[in-house]
């Protein structure tokens, strides 16, 4: 499924898992998308969607079965240059939105800050 026609979070019944980097959805919503015995976590996101996920997470677990909660991860330098090898390397590829000059940045942040974008907008620094 494409992300850029459909949202995930209306297919239902389809995931075993859901790892969302941009949690915008509602807890209640995007439990509907997951299989049972299924999980969503988000890593980040809006605040007012963490916090109703730590709300609503032993409410829909103990409901349905399905997991629902937010991913904290320690981070560290040797992480972070894993990673950065594995885009390097291109065995892992982000999903970029647009590229923007510079000056469009404050437009860039706003539309980032709509929630408008389909994935990862860079900024072009001269």
């Amino acid at each position: 499924m494409a992300y850029e026609r459909c949202d995930w979070a209306d297919q239902r019944d389809r995931y075993d898992r859901v790892v969302d980097l941009i949690a915008s959805r509602s807890p209640y919503r995007v439990h509907g998308a997951l299989r049972a015995c299924g999980s969503y976590l988000m890593v980040g996101g809006r605040t007012r969607v963490l916090l109703a996920t730590f709300a609503a997470a032993p409410v829909l677990r103990g409901a349905t079965g399905k997991r629902v909660g937010v991913l904290m991860v320690p981070q560290s330098r040797a992480d972070l240059e894993e990673v950065t090898a594995l885009v390097a390397d291109g065995a892992v590829v982000p999903a970029i939105d647009a590229v923007c000059p510079l000056e469009e940045a404050p437009a860039a942040f706003a539309r980032l800050a709509a929630g408008d974008n389909l994935g990862k907008l860079v900024v072009e620094v001269p």
